[in-house]
């Protein structure tokens, strides 16, 4: 009997520290307002991008001003990550490359099918296909890499949320869940 009360005292203890813990510090965000911000959560299907607004008790408002989209309230218990935009990157590398292999690739079948179409004025001499496709092709090449560099992709910088503690009750008893920021 003793020992029960023991445990049961432990336990209230346990309990009663996480909810005075929970109601005493209120969660801040280090995310200015209007901030854009990209979220993850189980509870969405895609990751969501929008503007942050403000914290209401243990929910994060986001505005998200593309068209029809409207506010968003996810609780801060089901926040998986939290990513801040720092900005747009120009002159990304992937896309200048696929750019120039894509261009380099449709100049070069320009290049040869023009050799292979149009006969020159002096019946002597003809076009060379593959010499014409690789001058079109370098041509492309460099209007592709042009065009690629014109892409931008946006920046994200993680934002690490606070080490989440919560007891659960399981048909066996209580279950105490402690969750890492990682």
């Amino acid at each position: 009997m003793r020992t029960l009360r023991r445990a049961v005292f432990v336990f209230g203890s346990v309990c009663s520290a996480f909810a005075l813990e929970a109601q005493s510090t209120a969660t801040v965000l280090p995310v200015p307002p209007g901030a854009r911000v990209r979220v993850t959560a189980p509870s969405l299907v895609s990751p969501v991008i929008a503007n942050y607004l403000e914290m209401r008790g243990d929910t994060v408002v986001l505005v998200d001003d593309r068209a029809g989209r409207g506010l968003w309230s996810i609780p801060y218990n089901d926040i998986r990550s939290l990513h801040l935009s720092v900005g747009q990157k120009k002159n990304h590398g992937p896309y200048i490359g696929r750019g120039a292999v894509l261009g380099g690739a449709g100049g070069f079948l320009i290049g040869v099918l023009i050799a292979a179409t149009v006969d020159p004025s002096d019946t002597t001499r003809k076009f060379k296909r593959v010499t014409t496709g690789a001058i079109f092709g370098v041509g492309g090449a460099l209007i592709g890499g042009f065009v690629g560099s014109r892409f931008s992709t946006e920046n994200w910088s993680p934002i690490s949320l606070r080490q989440r503690v919560s007891l659960a009750p399981v048909p066996r008893g209580v279950q105490l869940r402690v969750e890492l920021p990682f």
